[in-house]
């Protein structure tokens, strides 16, 4: 009795690795027959063409569902299409992929080595421009990278990352608040107070860069209260109480 026992065990624990082998087998035979990519929907975009995006993206039909990577999709086309600022990537089971795209606009300009570079929404570089597109485009003075690269954040020296740093959450907060039409030039030279020149008619000290969100919807109470007329310097570095400085 006891030795049958033992005799059922010993078969139990032969066949239970085979079993799992063979579980496993399936799940990946069934993996690499089924779930196959056959439709790829592209979404926003403009600039470029649905079949550049694609192309980019590196995903093609037939390719494996679940195992396609988004984040090496989203680094793919990000890294390709400097334009591209944003990407979701959708998988429905079992065949369908869905990219969604964000582009990005040209709303800035910065001048590195002799060269113009237009910049995102973001402070990402997009573009090479000559003088004839920076027409509309902020400025961007106090900041000089080292090096610039279309569809990458710019390269500065490591006392410079700061000024980097607060030149993209200022142009973000400018295009978030839609203040960017109104703003001609922004200089980061001094990080503790970053200026800007605002409505063609003030220059305006915003303070640091943790202060621009709220400084900017600071500025448009102040500027309401201004007369159309007045021209000058506004101070918003005191939480207290903007300054209004007229021009003499």
């Amino acid at each position: 009795m006891a030795q049958g026992r033992k005799r059922k065990r010993r078969r139990a624990t032969f066949y239970t690795p085979i079993a799992i082998v063979l579980i496993v087998f399936a799940v990946f035979f069934g993996i690499s027959v089924f779930f196959r990519v056959t439709d790829i929907q592209i979404v926003g975009a403009e600039r470029y063409t649905a079949e550049q995006i694609l192309s980019a993206s590196r995903v093609s039909r037939g390719d494996n569902l679940l195992l396609l990577d988004p984040a090496e999709v989203i680094e793919n086309i990000t890294s390709r299409l400097p334009y591209i600022s944003d990407v979701v990537v959708e998988k429905h089971i079992p065949d369908k992929i869905t990219v969604t795209v964000t582009e990005s606009r040209p709303v800035a300009a910065i001048e590195a080595a002799g060269q113009w570079w237009l910049l995102d929404q973001k402070g990402r570089a997009l573009e090479k421009a000559d003088r004839s597109a920076l027409s509309g485009k902020v400025r961007v003075d106090g900041l000089n990278p080292d090096s610039v690269v279309a569809g990458q954040a710019l390269v500065v020296t490591q006392k410079d990352v700061k000024k980097r740093e607060a030149l993209s959450r200022l142009l973000l907060a400018l295009h978030h608040e839609e203040m960017l039409d109104q703003c001609e030039w922004i200089d980061v030279s001094n990080i503790a107070g970053i200026t800007m020149r605002y409505g063609g008619r003030f220059t305006v000290v915003l303070g640091t860069a943790d202060d621009v969100e709220k400084n900017l919807l600071r500025l448009v109470g102040v500027v309401e209260q201004l007369d159309e007329g007045d021209v000058g310097r506004i101070d918003m570095t005191n939480d207290a109480e903007a300054r209004f400085i007229p021009d003499s």
